[in-house]
């Protein structure tokens, strides 16, 4: 009976330290994932050319992070993950916010240029009114 609650015991504490080692490893995975599906999404935003460094940043920790997980060291591996994945949001928020620079700088220079059309018609429509009114104010004959 002292053997078999020996045992059990033993066997209670394998169970629970293999599960507590597991669990950093898969955190580091699942945000090492997270990081990667980050990473994939400032790709799609052009980030690679339009915030390079914050993009090349994040893939550099990415791929620290793996190394660092391949390696055993799942604790280094988990923070190299998150910074990855901030790096990854900090690229694609650039990368986004360039886009919608440039966007309000082409809508800038078509609102500028309606004006000027705006501008122009005003004065031709103005030069006709005057024309019609010299014609008006002529007498007949």
């Amino acid at each position: 009976m002292n053997q078999r609650l020996v045992i059990a015991g033993f066997s209670l504490f394998v169970v629970v330290v293999s599960i507590g080692c597991g669990m950093p490893s898969r955190y580091a995975e699942s945000i090492i994932q997270d990081a990667k599906a980050q990473i994939l999404s400032a790709q799609a935003t052009d980030a690679q050319n339009l915030a390079t460094e914050s993009y090349e940043e994040a893939a550099r920790m990415l791929a620290d992070a793996e190394s660092a997980l391949h390696n055993g060291k799942t604790e280094e591996a988990y923070r190299l993950g998150r910074r990855a994945n901030l790096a990854g949001k900090l690229a694609e928020s650039i990368s986004i916010a360039i886009k919608i620079e440039e966007e309000a700088r082409n809508m800038e220079k078509r609102l500028a240029s309606k004006m000027r059309a705006m501008e122009k018609a005003k004065h031709e429509f103005e030069q006709a009114n005057m024309k019609l009114g010299r014609f008006n104010s002529t007498p007949e004959n």
